[in-house]
């Protein structure tokens, strides 16, 4: 049988973990890249802490979001096929 809470648990520690890096300019010590960002709102959200998910979208709108598409930086690995992929998480 599967131990369901231990699972919980661990994602809670990281949303904690994740959450205390949170700041109005991105993830702290985190590469500006929309690569490294593209799930934690849905992380932060599903682990029930929607204003760190509305945070994080913010700043993820503010430095990435321009002609309706959230694009990939020169410097940003993402390959061109993966760009639909990773705006759907968005």
């Amino acid at each position: 049988m599967i131990d369901h809470g231990s699972y919980d648990a661990a994602a809670r520690r990281t949303a904690d973990w994740a959450g205390g890096l949170l700041t109005d300019d991105g993830f702290r010590d985190c590469a500006p890249v929309v690569l490294a960002y593209y799930k934690a709102p849905v992380g932060l959200l599903h682990t029930g802490d929607a204003r760190a998910a509305a945070r994080a979208l913010r700043f993820i709108e503010r430095r990435f979001y321009a002609d309706g598409d959230f694009h990939a930086g020169t410097d940003d690995p993402t390959p061109a096929g993966g760009r639909s992929y990773r705006n759907g998480w968005l």
